[in-house]
């Protein structure tokens, strides 16, 4: 199972943020079969990579893990790699057109990700649409 968690970035020029997806964002994601809330933040790095780190609540608990993108990619859409305590996969997020927030989903290495994983604006409750229902954060 993977893990979902927070990373930290510091932007000096507040149009920085509005034109990619370094930033904290707050959401939902699919962990040990509940939907669970998650806090992943973004930086860019050298040669325009992401990476950064997440915190999800697990079962009471807060486990933490890492994200990193292993070759730049422009646009909106961005692969990256998670490592954690459960191991290690990748997740694709997709980001709106202002890098306010994204949908992705997440899974092992091998194969498609699959598993719901959201983000937003951490001062608006997260919603996680799923087929079947729609989850609010509390």
């Amino acid at each position: 199972m993977f893990a979902l968690g927070l990373a930290t970035l510091h932007v000096t020029d507040p149009s920085f943020a509005k034109t990619n997806a370094a930033g904290r964002y707050c959401g939902k994601a699919w962990s040990g079969g509940l939907i669970v809330d998650v806090v992943t933040e973004l930086s860019v790095g050298v040669g325009g990579k992401l990476s950064g780190k997440y915190m999800f609540d697990d079962r009471g608990r807060t486990t933490q893990g890492t994200l990193s993108e292993t070759q730049a990619s422009e646009g909106r859409i961005k692969t990256l790699t998670w490592n954690d305590i459960y191991g290690t996969g990748k997740v694709l997020l997709i980001f709106d057109q202002s890098y306010g927030g994204f949908t992705g989903k997440w899974g092992q290495l091998e194969g498609e990700p699959f598993a719901p994983w959201t983000g937003g604006p951490c001062d608006t409750p997260a919603v996680m649409r799923l087929p079947d229902r729609q989850i609010q954060k509390s």
